[in-house]
């Protein structure tokens, strides 16, 4: 196991109702798995962000520096391996760590089978697509920028608009949405409050806009109220998701048990991987929960896990919160995500579809981790 911490710089900053996003350091991870006799290099992704985990990236370089001592991770790793077990038990409260560890893992199992990632993570007999539909973000913006984008979200055949509100008061807020309905009003909106409001603020806020046509009010309340999300999703005349309150994994399972949420945003690093967030949807589907993916604003190698993901699973359906690409100046890969007419358009490469690049240059040495 080998990894590189890098510091990927973004177009602008993010900006949501509790923090501003300017660059993002990330671990890009590389194991090499033995697979009974051969050998196959895969690549995952540690992007923890302020807000979302009490995890930083120099506590995941001490957490990884800890695991490569285990007798598990000496190289090569061995998927039979029943230490892999206790290691991934010991990563419940490090969702990043082992997020960006068990897609390195099955990243190599799809090389190693030639076949793209989406193909190792699709439900027996189901055939994925190579299309994910997205959809378009803002963050906190002016009237005019928001116009501005939302124009430029139908120029470029998105079908939903993701905007960031609680920043302003109740007033401008709804000064702004109904200035983007006026000017796009064939675009679905999807509002993501980032827990800004108490109760009393989220119904007005929902009482003020609910004849704008909007398709999903993310996260209105603190992330740990999970009673007012409930309460809320069982008045609101408008879809009620929940976000933040999806990690840890623990509370996204209470708010699936309880059957009232409409949506689940989940982030998969957020939720510990791709396997336990293939969990959560199939729990989600018994309970008639809507799920969008989405993702802690990683670099490619993460986006385009995510992706095929979404691609895999038969019960994600509609826009996905994807379209993060072009935040990011600097990359981990020279090729920029395939997107056309609000669609991820997927290739059939093994496993993610590349080898992590920064400005030209190999992440690692060839032929995998030194």
């Amino acid at each position: 196991m080998d990894w590189r911490v890098l510091r990927l710089r973004l177009a602008k900053p993010l900006v949501t109702s509790h923090q501003t996003v300017s660059d993002r350091a990330i671990l890009v991870l590389s194991v090499t798995v033995d697979m009974g006799g051969s050998t196959a290099v895969g690549y995952g992704e540690v992007a923890p962000l302020a807000g979302w985990t009490s995890l930083s990236v120099d506590h995941a370089v001490q957490v990884l520096s800890t695991m490569a001592q285990s007798p598990a991770c000496q190289k090569p790793f061995r998927l039979a391996n029943d230490g892999l077990n206790e290691m991934f038990s010991g990563l419940r409260d490090t969702p990043s760590v082992r997020f960006g560890l068990e897609l390195a893992l099955l990243d190599a199992l799809a090389r190693h089978a030639d076949c793209p990632l989406r193909e190792v993570l699709a439900p027996p007999g189901h055939r994925p697509s190579d299309r994910v539909e997205l959809q378009y973000a803002c963050g906190i913006a002016d009237i005019d920028e928001t116009v501005e984008r939302a124009g430029r979200a139908v120029e470029s055949g998105y079908s939903h608009l993701k905007l960031k509100v609680g920043a302003s008061d109740l007033d401008a807020e709804v000064r702004r949405l109904k200035a983007v309905r006026k000017e796009v009003a064939e675009l679905g909106l999807r509002l993501d409050a980032n827990g800004a409001f108490d109760f009393s603020e989220a119904r007005r806020f929902i009482d003020r806009t609910e004849a704008l046509g909007i398709d999903l009010f993310e996260q209105p309340l603190a992330a740990a109220d999970l009673s007012g999300l409930n309460k809320l999703a069982d008045i609101s005349a408008i879809d009620i998701g929940a976000d933040e309150s999806c990690a840890p994994i623990a509370r996204a399972r209470q708010l699936i048990e309880a059957g009232r949420i409409d949506a689940l945003v989940i982030k998969p690093a957020a939720v510990g991987g791709l396997l336990p967030t293939i969990s959560l949807i199939e729990a989600a589907r018994e309970r008639n929960i809507r799920v969008v993916l989405s993702t802690l604003l990683e670099s490619a190698i993460g986006r385009r896990a995510i992706a095929e993901l979404a691609a895999a699973h038969p019960y994600i359906a509609g826009p996905q919160g994807l379209a993060t690409g072009d935040w990011f100046v600097t990359d981990v890969t020279d090729t920029p995500d395939s997107i056309a007419d609000g669609h991820w358009l997927l290739d059939g490469q093994p496993g993610i579809g590349f080898s992590p690049r920064v400005e030209g240059q190999p992440c690692f040495d060839a032929g995998g981790p030194s």
